[in-house]
């Protein structure tokens, strides 16, 4: 799926959130901090979608149609990482994922909303 934004000057810039790739900012409007490694997302040009939710990796297909981003069950591993308070921010940030119903990109972020159309997760560009 291709998504057409406003750019400066009033023309449109291309969006393809196919082959994308993020790091997480916040979740909820929260800056996140985890210390470790930062959330990530990849979603795969084959549907899947793919990264580090800051200490396990976890794996989901997901689907875009009229607007809508669905995402099926979410697998990750089990590893129990300290700081205890890595845990919980992990937690909160599959917690969150499980809940999206779509999404909007501008300023090089990333937005997942839930179905009231709620921003829960704000990614950024990984750095390079």
């Amino acid at each position: 799926m291709v998504i057409l934004l406003a750019a400066c000057g009033g023309r449109p810039a291309e969006f393809k959130l196919e082959e994308s790739q993020w790091q997480l900012l916040d979740i909820g409007g929260q800056p996140v901090d985890f210390g470790l490694q930062a959330p990530t997302a990849r979603f795969q040009s084959d549907g899947k979608l793919q990264g580090t939710a800051g200490c396990n990796s976890y794996f989901t297909t997901y689907q875009v149609k009229n607007g809508l981003l669905t995402l099926q069950m979410i697998a990750r591993t089990e590893m129990a990482c300290p700081p205890a308070n890595q845990m919980d921010l992990e937690d909160r940030f599959i917690k969150a994922l499980g809940k999206i119903k779509g999404f909007q990109a501008h300023n090089q972020q990333l937005q997942l909303m839930n179905a009231a159309g709620e921003v829960l997760l704000t990614f950024g560009p990984i750095p390079k």
